[in-house]
């Protein structure tokens, strides 16, 4: 794929899966993000979810947020 739309770059723009179907489309989105729509709600929900599962308090610290791109070679937690 060619380069990253701005849209995607910019944390204030960039939706992540809440982009609709339409968006995707006139953005030049499709096939840049998962499959699944959500709302803004279900993503905040799904990372909530995520970060209780964690039982230590490292775990909570050093987890990336759900915008976080991880660098290349970095350690991250894995989710079972």
């Amino acid at each position: 794929m060619s380069k990253t739309p701005d849209i995607l770059k910019n944390p204030l723009t960039n939706k992540g899966t809440a982009f609709t179907l339409e968006e995707r489309a006139r953005y030049g989105l499709t096939g840049r993000l998962p499959v699944a729509v959500e709302t803004l709600e279900q993503q905040a929900a799904r990372a909530y979810r995520q970060y209780s599962g964690y039982e230590s308090d490292i775990e909570k610290y050093v987890s990336p947020g759900p915008a976080a791109q991880p660098q290349r070679g970095a350690l991250l937690p894995v989710a079972d």
